[in-house]
């Protein structure tokens, strides 16, 4: 209906559901034509005879086509080539991504993803198979992916389907890694990175280690902190001074020089490939799939958790006696065991509202239908079907009661917004391959001893009573 209406209704008219609707209906519009203009360079191009086996770029006569392109439009050279570039991979390489596009169902920037991470995808009939899986889920009714959470899906995809070209897209990658120094404006300078995944993800964690490691009065930022265990680390540190003044300082400024535990990088990845029997991908939490022989590499040299997954059938923590009720007992105490957040936090990967991608280490575990300390067998148990990741801004969110969620047993999420609106978000932590029809519970029955290992309930403000989670 709206989209008849995209430009003929007046904003001030429409109930808060028309307002998102129409605006999502714009959306599509804005979708459908940037596909023409992305046809109209990509036909201009063919008719230059630009066109040729490889892609744009690689023929002499690209350029002046972008030139052409550019000044007509107004934008700069690089902006063209990379219309130039998009269009052609669309018309020729990714058609069903493109028709997609013409019908709204696609924005630009994931129709941009998923034309850069399937670049290393050469069998044109395995490209076929990844574009048509990604599609649909992308398409598929409430899902809601970022641009990020777009690119790390086609990566599971292309996984799945090819992982030998996985493995030899990483090698080329490797080749690429550099660090440049630029000069800036104002005496400073830009810092800029390409590192392999388990690299950055490792500097990543010290640098935040760092930043945190002073003590709450340090006036600086965490932007700031992290800027200067940068600095730090150049200077061979291995800790910040805290800049607070304060004489009572617990963390005071003289810098640590010596030696610092190694970072945690979390690396999720089936037993079957350690041992080499197979081939399949694993997943660095928060950056996405690393192939079978990074992964080995990194095993050899790592500590190794085990995270069980039985059973063929989604169910709840334990077996159901008559009635209903769960048998295990750790089902009705409110903190999960040791094992259990994990397992969840593994299956999860990141925060599970829609469209966040705190990863799932930093996130609080929610009951999701609330736990009832007055009553823990009427419901809202401690298992892995009522757990799930929520960063603490989202779970306050939650709190407050205007969003609302349900979860399916194996860990899907459907959000309703307060414009109604429909969104599932599906966990995106342990690799596909092999675990999708598993049971994810905990290895064994917690005791009486196992420490909890979740995050204190969030304080909503105003909050009217304990938010009972």
């Amino acid at each position: 209906m709206f989209d008849t209406l995209v430009g003929l209704v007046g904003v001030a008219d429409c109930t808060d559901d028309d307002l998102v609707e129409l605006a999502a209906a714009h959306a599509r519009a804005e979708a459908a034509h940037a596909e023409r203009k992305l046809a109209v360079v990509a036909e201009l191009a063919r008719r230059r005879r630009v066109w040729g086996e490889s892609a744009v770029g690689s023929v002499g006569l690209a350029e002046f086509v972008a030139a052409e392109v550019a000044v007509g439009l107004s934008v700069s050279t690089g902006v063209a080539r990379h219309w130039m570039s998009l269009g052609y991979t669309l018309a020729v390489q990714l058609p069903r991504t493109r028709q997609a596009l013409a019908r709204g169902v696609l924005d630009v920037a994931r129709a941009q993803v998923i034309a850069e991470r399937t670049v290393g995808v050469a069998d044109p009939g395995v490209l076929a198979q990844v574009e048509t899986r990604v599609l649909a889920e992308l398409s598929a009714p409430g899902i809601t992916l970022t641009r990020g959470q777009a690119g790390h899906l086609v990566d599971r995809v292309v996984a799945s389907v090819d992982p030998g070209g996985v493995r030899a897209q990483r090698q080329r990658a490797v080749a690429d890694r550099e660090v440049t120094v630029r000069p800036g404006v104002d005496g400073m300078a830009t810092v800029w990175g390409l590192l392999p995944a388990a690299d950055g993800a490792g500097l990543n964690t010290v640098l935040q280690e760092m930043a945190v490691g002073v003590c709450p009065g340090d006036p600086r930022t965490l932007a700031q902190r992290r800027a200067d265990a940068v600095i730090a680390l150049s200077h061979g540190q291995q800790s910040l001074g805290c800049t607070c003044g304060s004489p009572s300082c617990p963390t005071p400024g003289t810098p640590d020089t010596g030696s610092r535990r190694r970072p945690l990088v979390q690396v999720l990845v089936a037993a079957e490939t350690l041992t080499g029997a197979v081939d399949l991908p694993g997943v660095l939490t928060g950056f996405g799939v690393l192939d079978a022989d990074t992964v080995r590499e990194l095993a050899c040299d790592a500590t190794w958790q085990r995270l069980l997954t039985l059973g063929t059938t989604p169910t709840q923590l334990g077996p159901a006696l008559p009635g209903g009720v769960v048998a295990d007992p750790a089902a009705y105490r409110y903190s999960p065991s040791t094992h259990l957040a994990a397992l969840v936090r593994a299956r999860d990967g990141h925060c599970r509202f829609p469209g966040c991608q705190i990863t799932a280490r930093a996130c609080d575990l929610d009951h999701v239908t609330p736990f009832n300390h007055h009553d823990p067998t009427a419901g809202g148990l401690t298992t892995t079907a009522n757990l799930g990741c929520l960063c603490r801004w989202h779970h306050r969110l939650k709190t407050v009661g205007r969003w609302q969620v349900t979860q399916d047993p194996d860990g899907t999420q459907h959000w309703t917004s307060p414009t109604h609106t429909q969104h599932t978000t599906t966990p995106d932590g342990l690799p596909p391959w092999g675990y999708a029809d598993d049971d994810l519970r905990a290895p064994h029955p917690p005791s009486e001893t196992d420490e909890p290992d979740v995050d204190p309930p969030p304080k909503p403000t105003p909050p009217p009573d304990p938010p009972p989670f």
